[in-house]
């Protein structure tokens, strides 16, 4: 499991040392997440007028990962799979809702469950969890917490599997 996690901090904070700060842009109108640099934000959002403005929120997801594993670390969490009232308890929602985005494909159990009363989630998908609960607290819909989280997984894939989905 040290090596997701290797994967997600090369990804997400060795990007940030290469390029620039990696921003999460969601825009809430359309449902798109984006994984950008802050500078590659800054271009895209000043080259459009202010009449075709879209809601949009910004995340800096490398700094959201070092404060994720601080807080599951803190918690005495184990980083190799998340149970759903580990979920709960770190994300900062109910099970109600942990279950409508199992349900709604916003969390997949990543193959770790025993069975549907008992889902179990790799740390990416639970730090994807954690980012979702963060844009339901902004009232942002269930297609961009879906699209968000599935670009969140994706970037914890190892490479070969990363490549294989950009087909």
């Amino acid at each position: 499991m040290q090596a997701e996690i290797e994967r997600l901090k090369a990804q997400l904070i060795g990007l940030g040392e290469i390029e620039g700060t990696p921003i999460l842009s969601v825009d809430t109108t359309t449902g798109i997440a984006i994984l950008e640099t802050i500078g590659e934000a800054t271009a895209r959002l000043g080259g459009h007028p202010a009449d075709s403005y879209q809601p949009l929120l910004q995340m800096n997801v490398g700094a959201a990962l070092l404060n994720f594993i601080a807080q599951t670390t803190q918690e005495g969490i184990e980083h190799s799979s998340f149970n759903t009232p580990q979920l709960t308890r770190i994300v900062g929602v109910g099970y109600v809702t942990i279950h409508v985005w199992f349900r709604e494909k916003i969390l997949v159990a990543d193959g770790l469950c025993s069975t549907q009363r008992e889902r179990r989630v790799s740390f990416t998908t639970a730090f994807a969890a954690g980012a979702c609960g963060a844009l339901r607290r902004y009232g942002v819909g269930i297609d961009a917490m879906r699209a968000t989280a599935n670009l969140i997984r994706r970037v914890g894939l190892p490479k070969q599997q990363r490549e294989k989905m950009k087909v």
